[in-house]
């Protein structure tokens, strides 16, 4: 029996396992013990977060899931892939330690896979790049943008008294009592924070246009 034969036939089994009555319990437990309905965020607790930050996370912390438990579940089913098999060559040890690092690199290995489909799946093709795309921005990319505040403690005097005199006491807080070197600084942090938060909004609208695809 080659090793094709052996994974058509494994697929086959489980295929007709799901359908029977302890298959079907089984699947259940399983969903009921170890799948969340709740998007699982990098959201602090304890903090307060506005509707509009917390649907945000919500929306890319199930991107995340689906590409980190889904997707790599189904790549780590693939006996004959050579990233499976160096996986399982690991120990256990190694598994649990660097799980993270491992169920990424899983989903991503299988979104790979996925995006040479081309004309036997194109539809499924452009949403496994668009995947991957998204994934990547929300993962490593969006992290490391520039903090519109960084620079808020250079400041040596942000306000002006009333006698005129700079100084950092925020009772002086008004537009017209702030030094002019600090009212540019805040035009142009609210400008940052403009650009940036447009761009989250336009990656979460692309993760609703390929929301069909994301299934497994």
């Amino acid at each position: 029996m080659t090793t094709l034969d052996w994974v058509e036939l494994k697929y086959s089994f489980r295929n007709w396992y799901r359908n029977t009555w302890p298959g079907k319990i089984g699947i259940y437990i399983s969903n009921r013990l170890h799948v969340s309905h709740s998007a699982k965020t990098t959201l602090k607790h304890g903090q307060w977060y506005d509707t509009d930050t917390r649907l945000f996370e919500s929306v890319f912390g199930l991107l995340v899931q689906f590409v980190e438990i889904e997707l790599a579940n189904h790549a780590f089913l693939d006996d004959t892939d050579p990233f499976v098999i160096e996986y399982k060559s690991t120990s256990r040890f190694n598994r649990w330690k660097n799980k993270q690092e491992w169920n990424e690199r899983l989903g991503l290995e299988y979104l790979d896979w996925a995006s040479n489909l081309g004309e036997e799946s194109p539809y499924q093709a452009e949403c496994a790049k668009k995947t991957k795309e998204l994934y990547l921005w929300y993962k490593h990319e969006r992290p490391n943008r520039v903090d519109p505040y960084d620079k808020i403690n250079e400041f040596s005097s942000k306000f002006i008294d009333a006698p005129g005199a700079s100084t950092l006491d925020d009772r002086f807080s008004r537009s017209n009592q702030m030094t002019e070197e600090y009212k540019k600084w805040l035009y142009d942090v609210c400008d940052l924070e403009r650009q940036q938060y447009e761009e989250d909004t336009r990656k979460a609208q692309e993760v609703l246009e390929i929301r069909q695809g994301l299934w497994t």
